[in-house]
């Protein structure tokens, strides 16, 4: 290291892809033996950790001169048009579509703040709306995605309330970084 990484920027989160994170951090964070939730499976559980790493405190730092590469041939291109999404989404597994619908949900339901869910309610409304109308048109298989999500709300529940009972910092700093995708 001669200097050449030092020019971090400070982030919402790191992807799961390629991640560092102090072992400090994650033991801040942790709920009982998970680090990351073992409720979400596969996909958004970086996300999940972001937030609450965010909550704690910790900030997540990118290296922009810092170089990998991870195959995303499951998401298709980065910027895509409403239709060629649509197009790209149906081309994925059923069982990709329904974890990443239903951790989506969960995303929502087990770290967005109050003041966030007001802040966001028109948008978070219309694209909810939009993502169960999708999924009952194009997704029927992926109806029972609703089921799982009920089926996890006690345990969602339990762990939000972990988050926000030892959250250091207010929900403002999160509320910036808080995106609908």
């Amino acid at each position: 290291d001669e200097g050449q990484f030092d020019n971090q920027e400070e982030v919402f989160g790191i992807s799961g892809a390629l991640a560092l994170y102090r072992a400090s951090a994650l033991e801040d964070v942790r709920f009982n033996d998970e680090f990351f939730d073992t409720d979400f499976f596969a996909y958004k559980e970086d996300v999940d950790l972001a937030y609450r790493l965010q909550y704690a405190g910790w900030k997540s730092l990118f290296e922009p001169n810092a170089i990998a590469h991870h195959y995303r041939g499951v998401y298709g291109k980065e910027k895509m048009g409403f239709f060629e999404r649509i197009k790209n989404r149906r081309s994925k597994s059923k069982q990709l579509s329904f974890y990443s619908t239903r951790n989506h949900w969960l995303l929502i339901l087990k770290n967005i703040d109050p003041v966030s869910l007001i802040v966001n309610l028109p948008r978070l409304v219309f694209t909810e709306v939009a993502r169960t109308i999708y999924v009952f048109i194009f997704e029927p298989r992926n109806i029972f995605v609703f089921a799982d999500v009920f089926r996890l709300v006690p345990k969602i529940a339990k762990k939000r309330s972990h988050i926000f009972k030892n959250k250091k910092i207010s929900g403002r700093k999160i509320r910036k970084q808080f995106v609908c995708r």
